[in-house]
């Protein structure tokens, strides 16, 4: 929560890879160093991190999201902050964003195209549940209507 004024937050941006699905792309935040714009991407998951092929798909969206225009040519630090061997702590790995690879377009339609049919399928089946649910919830009983002369009160 400390802000100090060399490092900016970035903002969010979103890439669209479907009739109105969007992935959310917010790096953690820029600085200028030797004249030159990094950006910082904190991978804060504990126990796991993306594989080779999402590191690549992953670079691939945010070079076509947020490395425009001032940005262009700003170098990216990716920043692991996973958990390596389970209750040791976490470690510290920073990767150049060159070496996070990059997928061709056709790849990346290929993939985003298997992300959102999987996304369907998830947003369908979490609404069939939430209809299910609310189904099955109780009604909660509120105890007599104190407006209703009908529900019980007596002269």
């Amino acid at each position: 929560e400390k802000k100090v004024p060399w490092f900016r937050e970035c903002e969010r941006y979103l890439f669209p890879i479907g009739s109105g699905v969007s992935i959310p792309v917010r790096p953690s935040g820029f600085w200028v160093e030797d004249g030159r714009l990094r950006v910082l991407w904190a991978q804060c998951w504990k126990g796991r991190t993306l594989d080779p092929t999402q590191r690549a798909i992953f670079n691939t969206i945010l070079r076509q999201t947020f490395f425009v225009g001032d940005f262009k040519d700003a170098a990216l630090e990716w920043v692991d902050l996973r958990e390596k061997t389970p209750r040791a702590g976490r470690e510290v790995d920073v990767i150049n964003g060159d070496d996070l690879g990059v997928v061709s377009a056709s790849e990346l339609e290929d993939c985003l195209r298997i992300l959102l049919a999987a996304f369907e399928i998830h947003s369908e089946r979490k609404a069939q549940r939430k209809v299910k649910e609310k189904a099955e919830r109780k009604p909660k009983d509120r105890g007599p209507d104190l407006f209703d002369p009908s529900d019980g009160v007596t002269d």
